[in-house]
């Protein structure tokens, strides 16, 4: 397909060959980028919420459950360290001025429950499987040792381990290869880098912002592109596309198993886009 409009005369190769590009009379200039690896696990720095409760089971293993944003997350002794693990499920009980707070979560393969109830005085427990009240943890496992929150002043918090995962790689109908990666664990819209370019290397583009419908997933997200708003739609039943301007493009949908061979160019001073929350429609 020829690139009919005079705005894209920055795809491909040829940007390599320009200073800049112009939109609206006035120059544009790249954002600087270098090269990075943006499939890499990193691990975030962490810091408690509101401590919900400390328990000490009888074999000396610390649980700690914490609420941050109106999550539950818990965190389980290691040695001198308290681990973060992934919390499945979790849920928020009231009854007769006691809150008792569930977290579910995978430990050595098997699904436990942490619970806590809070009322006239604190009781932790663990058990066994996926439960919904604080008698089925008691039945299934352990009622833990409530200790102050001070005890685990000395213990080093680890965060989940930040290991990123591919959301899609495409191949675009200009050329280009388009990649979009976000946190495997603990993620939001604002985590979304989108990556597009010539095979060889794909250089992050900024994100403005990222919608995706209660549809099972159609997805839209607008980035920047050679100083103008491009679109990136991803529906659910439909062809993939991407626009710019006036101009719309096919989009073809890969597998990403070679994606680790790919070199990438990070944005040095990416901002979070602007992305509403899902909705039932576009």
């Amino acid at each position: 397909m020829m690139l009919g409009a005079s705005r894209w005369f920055c795809l491909g190769g040829m940007l390599l060959l320009v200073a800049g590009c112009y939109a609206g009379g006035e120059p544009y200039v790249e954002p600087k980028t270098s090269a990075c690896e943006p499939l890499a696990s990193v691990e975030a720095p962490i810091e408690l919420g509101s401590v919900l409760g400390v328990g000490e089971a009888a074999d000396g293993t610390v649980y700690l459950m914490d609420r941050v944003d109106l999550s539950l997350r818990v965190f389980v002794s290691r040695g001198n360290e308290l681990v973060r693990v992934l919390v499945s499920g979790e849920g928020t009980l009231y009854d007769a001025g006691v809150e008792t707070n569930l977290a579910s979560f995978e430990r050595d393969g098997v699904d436990v429950t942490l619970g806590v109830e809070a009322g006239a005085t604190t009781r932790i427990a663990v058990g066994a499987g996926i439960v919904r009240s604080f008698e089925e943890v008691l039945a299934s496992g352990e009622e833990l040792t409530v200790v102050p929150d001070t005890a685990v002043e000395d213990y080093v918090l680890r965060n989940l381990p930040g290991d990123m995962e591919v959301e899609y790689v495409a191949g675009v109908e200009t050329g280009e290869r388009l990649v979009v990666i976000r946190p495997t664990d603990d993620w939001t819209y604002d985590d979304f880098r989108l990556f597009i370019g010539e095979p060889e290397l794909l250089v992050e583009r900024q994100i403005a912002s990222v919608v995706r419908a209660r549809d099972g997933g159609s997805t839209w997200i607008r980035f920047e592109f050679h100083g103008e708003t491009a679109e990136l739609s991803v529906p659910v039943t439909g062809p993939a596309t991407m626009t710019t301007g006036t101009a719309t493009y096919a989009v073809e949908l890969l597998q990403p198993e070679n994606i680790t061979t790919l070199s990438f160019e990070c944005l040095e001073n990416r901002k979070p886009p602007n992305s509403p929350p899902p909705d039932g429609g576009a």
